[in-house]
């Protein structure tokens, strides 16, 4: 039987395709073919950990300092309400008629042509932008154990040279790469995550139970630039920016799930995923930080003050103000992985 053609010029894909995930009777006029060999596990796991990087580790404690626990909690929940929105909405976008062109293809295809050549182009260029970042962000890492002596060049290269490998080798290479350090990711997280809860319960060498102490005193909300109330205010505002970074990379599995076997019930299972990475990693991380960390603790103002290293992490403020030492070298190590797993990242979405 033949189908119905919508509006806009799309026709809804076969009932039997929705539940093998099949797009052969998908029409397009697309040149080039992708080699779809990303399987659902590798769309998962990108899906609840490729997102997370330094925004999250590191990000969190200028915000936290800037507007406090309940302005810090209030920010990731709004953005993170938005980006299971935009995810949910991609969602159903990329089950109906999955593109291999990404956001730029939807554009064209559903709206006009000059939007997605300028949506294309603009995410291009955000992240060639964006790559460079995190390369002088690996030499800032590595040099928290070298110091000054050596080049920060050398770890640029060397790190430059790997993520081309890896993306160069094929997609399995690359889905193969970050489902593994995805998992990592996951697992340092969760543990990043029961260690806040640890603390705060008096966990901690100095056996001192927080519990929601440091929301009462100095308080839950941080002056900024003025006074009063309209200070506490602007200062929950001017952190969205911190959180609309920590956020970002969430969009990953969706540029990668063009690469995938079963597009529609990948595409499917990670929108899931996101709600719950976004609840637990995001949302119990700032909770938790909030808890074990006050906003106007002078290691969290040197902190925010830092480049990016394990000394810059509010994660490392946690472990110090409880006494604990040594954790320090393993939070900048998990940082390495991570900023290399975003960098690596960032390549296949721009050449996407």
């Amino acid at each position: 039987m033949a189908h119905k053609t919508d509006v806009i010029g799309v026709e809804p894909p076969p009932v039997e395709d929705m539940v093998t995930g099949s797009i052969k009777d998908v029409p397009s006029n697309e040149e080039g073919n992708l080699h779809k060999t990303l399987k659902d596990r590798h769309l998962s796991m990108i899906a609840m950990g490729g997102a997370l990087g330094t925004g999250l580790l590191i990000g969190t404690g200028s915000a936290l300092a800037q507007t406090g626990p309940g302005g810090i909690l209030i920010d990731y929940s709004i953005i993170g309400v938005i980006v299971f929105m935009v995810m949910a909405a991609l969602g159903e976008m990329t089950s109906f008629a999955p593109m291999s062109r990404g956001f730029g293809g939807y554009a064209t295809r559903f709206v006009d042509p000059a939007l997605g050549f300028a949506t294309g182009y603009a995410y291009f260029f955000k992240y060639l932008l964006a790559t460079p970042n995190q390369l002088s962000a690996i030499a800032l890492i590595i040099e928290y154990w070298t110091g000054d002596r050596v080049n920060p060049a050398v770890w640029i290269t060397i790190a430059l040279i790997a993520i081309l490998v890896i993306n160069f080798i094929s997609v399995k290479a690359f889905g193969e790469f970050e489902f593994w350090l995805s998992s990592f990711k996951i697992i340092v997280m969760t543990g990043a995550i029961v260690l806040l809860l640890v603390l705060a319960l008096g966990g901690g060498a100095n056996l001192e139970r927080t519990g929601f102490r440091y929301w009462s005193n100095p308080g839950a909300f941080a002056e900024y630039k003025l006074k009063g109330s309209l200070g506490r205010f602007v200062g929950v505002w001017s952190t969205m920016v911190q959180a609309v970074y920590a956020y970002g990379g969430t969009e990953l599995v969706a540029v990668t799930v063009a690469e995938a076997q079963n597009p529609r019930l990948a595409m499917a299972r990670a929108v899931k995923l996101t709600f719950f990475r976004i609840v637990i990693f995001y949302i119990l991380s700032v909770l938790f930080l909030g808890m074990v960390v006050p906003y106007n603790s002078s290691e969290l103002a040197f902190a925010a003050g830092s480049s990016t290293s394990a000394a810059a992490s509010p994660f490392v403020v946690a472990i110090k103000l409880a006494k604990i030492g040594g954790l320090d070298h393993v939070i900048n190590a998990c940082l390495l992985i991570f900023v290399l797993s975003a960098a690596t990242s960032e390549v296949f979405q721009s050449s996407q």
